[in-house]
């Protein structure tokens, strides 16, 4: 398959199909927010970049199956990890050419990062992909932050925005999103 990545819909379709291992159309699309017509123009554009689903007709109805192994999530980790590696790299960067200071970085704890500026202390959690399982998990990790280091501001830096509905629920916890790649 061709080395493209995933768009941010592709991905939440294979983190969806990957969580059931099975799914028809019709219940994925509803899972998606999108028309079962949509899915399978999704899906065609998803096969083009990944082996790891396949479709399959069951009682004359449009199902997918998730196909990949433990190993291929392995696999899948290490890649998003390293896509988080640069993601920090380019944060750094970015804040201190604005004047900001790295009062912390963590590796293997939440945040990743607690700046300053102007008084100001903020928690930054970074992360390589904007699906819900994602996002939910940064969510918790910057409720931990919140909780254990008492900053004036949480930060989720991502590669791509997150749906609206995912904006709402960052919004509503006092989250600032900020896109970067």
């Amino acid at each position: 398959r061709a080395q493209i990545p995933l768009c941010s819909k592709m991905s939440e379709l294979m983190n969806v199909v990957k969580a059931t291992r099975t799914m028809s159309y019709e219940d994925l699309a509803q899972e998606l927010g999108i028309t079962v017509p949509a899915l399978r123009g999704l899906l065609s554009e998803t096969l083009k970049r990944t082996d790891l689903i396949e479709r399959f007709r069951k009682e004359n109805r449009g199902w997918v199956r998730y196909k990949g192994s433990e190993e291929t999530d392995f696999q899948a980790l290490q890649i998003a990890s390293g896509q988080e590696d640069t993601l920090r790299k380019r944060f750094e960067e970015t804040i201190l050419a604005q004047n900001y200071t790295i009062q912390e970085k963590f590796y293997q704890t939440s945040p990743d990062f607690i700046i300053k500026k102007n008084g100001e202390k903020i928690a930054v959690e970074i992360k390589a992909k904007a699906d819900a399982a994602t996002l939910e998990k940064a969510l918790g990790q910057l409720a931990y932050a919140k909780a254990t280091f008492s900053p004036n501001e949480l930060w989720l830096v991502i590669p791509i925005n997150p749906s609206e509905d995912w904006l709402k629920i960052l919004s509503a916890n006092k989250i600032r999103t900020f896109q970067l790649s």
